[in-house]
């Protein structure tokens, strides 16, 4: 798999874009996921700093208003970021609290990607730990994968693991609509959910990698946004996650 980080880990890292995307490659990484700082930036800057970089961006976090509301600009937009696929990164947690909340949600997205696939571009959906609530037995993330037909899925390894699930199991369950694992590493017992540093958490990553390779998945993408030093973080994600 090819590595990426979600720049929202580095938000407060004092330097330009471009010379966040040169560290980022310095520390060894494929790509970066886009989030914050990025989408107002200069995109022929962002574009040169790819070119010298050879960075990818597998994917950016988009809010599904931006892309409900003006689709076709936010399209351009992300197009001239030279991003591949858009993700929608957070939907309220009364999108997932009965079956038919889930089922009209499903809809939603569907309808997105939909008009999406006019432009050439896959939508992906993010989730948190809400999707992971019981219904009748079920989780609202199986009933969301089961009702949809063209939205796929960034698994949140980290909000899943705190939701009480298996994540390599979902991974096994839903192989062919998962195309981003989204690495976040997590405490399950906080009282809320939180992220921790890459290897310092509970989530088994030998697991999930493993099912990742079964999966055929092709990008994994860091993020930490819980901590205050992105130059030690950087840091550490180059030792402990790309190794």
């Amino acid at each position: 798999m090819a590595s990426a980080i979600q720049l929202y880990t580095l938000r407060d890292m004092d330097c330009s874009v471009p010379e966040l995307l040169d560290r980022v490659a310095g520390a060894g990484f494929d790509g970066v996921e886009y989030a914050y700082r990025v989408p107002e930036a200069d995109s022929e800057a962002v574009r040169t700093a790819l070119d010298e970089t050879g960075l990818a961006v597998p994917a950016a976090h988009v809010p599904v208003d931006a892309l409900e509301d003006d689709l076709a600009a936010t399209v351009e937009q992300y197009r001239s970021l030279r991003t591949e696929r858009l993700v929608v990164p957070y939907l309220d947690s009364e999108s997932f609290g009965t079956v038919e909340r889930v089922r009209e949600t499903a809809r939603r997205l569907d309808g997105l990607a939909d008009r999406l696939a006019d432009h050439d571009y896959p939508l992906l959906y993010h989730n948190h730990d809400a999707e992971f609530a019981d219904l009748d037995g079920r989780t609202a993330f199986d009933v969301l994968v089961e009702a949809t037909d063209s939205v796929a899925f960034e698994l949140d390894v980290g909000l899943a693991t705190y939701a009480g699930v298996d994540a390599a199991a979902v991974i096994d369950s839903h192989a062919d609509r998962i195309d981003l694992l989204h690495c976040t590493d997590t405490h399950v017992d906080a009282a809320e959910p939180a992220h921790a540093a890459f290897g310092t958490g509970d989530v088994d990553y030998d697991a999930v990698f493993d099912a990742a390779e079964r999966a055929g998945i092709e990008w994994r993408i860091y993020e930490n946004g819980s901590q205050d030093d992105p130059v030690g973080e950087l840091d550490h994600a180059a030792e402990r996650f790309l190794s």
